[in-house]
């Protein structure tokens, strides 16, 4: 009976705290299922809690207008530090973040290029 009890609650969990995780890659021939050029476009196909990966890049993802609490990561910061540590020596550049209506409660923004 514990064990039943045990599988249940690992269903559960599983469900109640799941995430889709979506990339963002403007880079010519990058295709697949929840790839997107624009930042932006991510968001809008996102939910509540999702993760959003902006991928390395030449040229700017956009702005963003952030209407959900969704966890945005960029490269990182630094990366002509240890360049043979680094996947990629690109950054994850992006355009300007507005944060608007508390249904964006809880997002998260990290390692992410400002605008210039």
């Amino acid at each position: 009976m514990k064990s039943i009890f045990t599988a249940l609650f690992v269903v559960v969990a599983t469900i109640a705290f799941s995430q889709t995780i979506y990339r963002v890659n403007n880079k010519p021939g990058v295709t697949g299922t929840n790839v997107y050029t624009t930042i932006q476009a991510a968001h809008d196909a996102a939910a509540t809690g999702d993760i959003i990966y902006v991928e390395p890049s030449t040229n700017s993802y956009g702005d963003l207008l952030c209407t959900k609490g969704v966890k945005v990561y960029g490269n990182g910061y630094f990366l002509d530090v240890n360049p043979e540590l680094q996947a990629a020596g690109q950054a994850s550049p992006m355009g300007l973040i507005e944060i608007f209506s508390t249904a964006a409660n809880g997002a998260e923004f990290m390692a992410l290029v400002p605008p210039i």
